[in-house]
């Protein structure tokens, strides 16, 4: 049923998992949906001839999901520490610092030139490239863009990691998937802004989602069936979030490839939550290797 035949209803999810989720299992029941955002959060709006079904399927899956919780006993997580909290604020405070101090990308300014991220540059071994491209922006539009999903996902992820671990897993998803974009796009490849780095954010999601599913063999095998629903909801928001026109979709899926893989050891291998003080340090590495690759932009002439 298309949503010109019939009027919509909309579905009311708790909170942003549960839109994941929920959109997940609409997709993978081959039902219609649509997206939005309003002040009190997200709504996902569905035929009237659809509304039923896609009432049924969630039903389903909540049913699903909380027998999952019974058999496993799953215990609340416990609070986060308050530097988590903060972190992804100071992140958001730092780029747009930058984007205030340096203003929008243009070519004509030798240093925002070599902040870029250039193909060819990269290849050539200007490496900071990779680093300093995450915090140049083209205006206001994509710098709010950026920094509105690095506080979305990051606070997510540091519920989980820390907000030292955290953003050593962004940093190095967002690097990653710069390199790997210069090494497919050729040396023409021109590209700047966080966008990498935040779906290098989502990717660490998915991946820490997907391993805690894999490695519960209590799991009914109704559940079973739906195991790929994380690393499903992380690709379906990819494809909402990342593919829009004038978009570096390869850029995006690469961030989010190599957050997949920044997570995956660190999830399967239970790494522990650093103490108060390792994830300070941690975040003082990754400031530290932004103002060094910086600091190399302005000693290059």
């Amino acid at each position: 049923m298309s949503f010109d035949d019939a009027g919509e209803r909309d579905l009311l999810p708790p909170g942003d998992q549960k839109t994941l989720e929920w959109i997940t299992v609409l997709a993978a029941a081959g039902l219609e949906y649509r997206l939005s955002r309003n002040a009190e959060g997200w709504v996902i709006r569905v035929p009237v001839d659809d509304a039923a079904a896609a009432d049924r399927e969630i039903a389903t899956y909540e049913e699903e999901e909380r027998e999952w919780r019974r058999i496993l006993s799953v215990r609340p997580e416990p609070k986060r520490p308050a530097e988590v909290s903060w972190s992804p604020w100071w992140v958001a405070a730092l780029l747009v610092s930058f984007y205030l101090w340096l203003g929008p990308y243009d070519s004509a300014s030798a240093e925002l030139r070599r902040a870029a991220l250039d193909a060819g540059a990269v290849v050539d071994g200007e490496w900071w490239r990779l680093v300093t491209a995450l915090t140049v922006h083209s205006g206001v539009t994509h710098i709010l863009g950026n920094v509105v999903c690095l506080l979305w996902m990051g606070s997510a992820a540091c519920a989980t990691f820390g907000g030292g671990f955290t953003w050593l897993l962004i940093l190095a998803s967002g690097v990653a998937g710069n390199g790997l974009a210069c090494l497919t796009r050729g040396p023409q490849y021109v590209s700047v802004g966080a966008s990498t780095a935040c779906f290098g954010a989502l990717g660490i999601l998915a991946a820490h989602r997907a391993v805690q599913s894999i490695r519960r063999p209590a799991v009914p095998r109704t559940l079973r069936d739906r195991l790929w629903l994380p690393l499903g909801a992380g690709l379906a928001l990819l494809a909402l979030m990342g593919t829009g026109v004038g978009s570096d979709v390869g850029a995006h899926l690469f961030g989010f490839l190599c957050g997949l893989g920044a997570c995956l050891p660190a999830s399967w291998f239970g790494v522990r939550r650093l103490p108060g003080w390792g994830q300070k340090l941690l975040q003082l590495f990754c400031i530290a290797v932004v103002m060094i690759a910086w600091h190399i932009v302005f000693r290059v002439r």
